[in-house]
């Protein structure tokens, strides 16, 4: 596996536009220091050979490909999706997380709503367990899911 750099451009009428570049796999702190050596780097060297603004780069450790095989459910669509609001413990900011292809038949709906029970004993809770025992904020602390809503077309 190779570990990727995201640098994220910004044109005169602030359209981005991305390169990214795989460098070795970041395994050990001596990896990791010689990755950011080349991203900084390369930075420099792209900055003089572009007449944009760089706004950000992003950092992916690795990518481990999971499957290509197709869902077996023909209710398996992008568009029906979850919208997590989940708020930061310290700053109480609430950010927002879209996940894709939600199974409507694994979750919790009151009739009438879309509203997802978060506190479903099933795998609603588990989710919500992990990710408020894992997930930080944008800041850096802790975070908490405060509400699930199932969104998108065709509902």
């Amino acid at each position: 596996m190779t570990s990727e750099i995201t640098y994220t451009q910004i044109d005169h009428s602030n359209e981005p536009t991305r390169t990214t570049l795989r460098f070795a796999d970041i395994v050990d702190a001596a990896t990791l220091t010689s990755v950011n050596a080349a991203r900084d780097t390369l930075l420099a060297d792209m900055q003089a050979i572009t007449n944009s603004t760089f706004k950000q780069h992003k950092t992916t450790l690795n990518t481990v490909k999971l499957s290509n095989l197709i869902p077996a459910s023909p209710d398996s669509q992008r568009e029906r999706k979850m919208v997590i609001y989940y708020q930061d413990n310290v700053t109480f900011e609430t950010f927002t997380l879209e996940i894709g292809c939600a199974d409507t038949t694994a979750l919790t709906i009151p009739p009438g709503t879309d509203e997802i029970t978060l506190a479903d004993a099933g795998v609603m809770q588990t989710f919500y367990n992990d990710f408020n025992a894992n997930v930080l904020s944008k800041n850096g602390n802790a975070v908490t899911i405060i509400r699930a809503v199932l969104v998108g077309r065709n509902l």
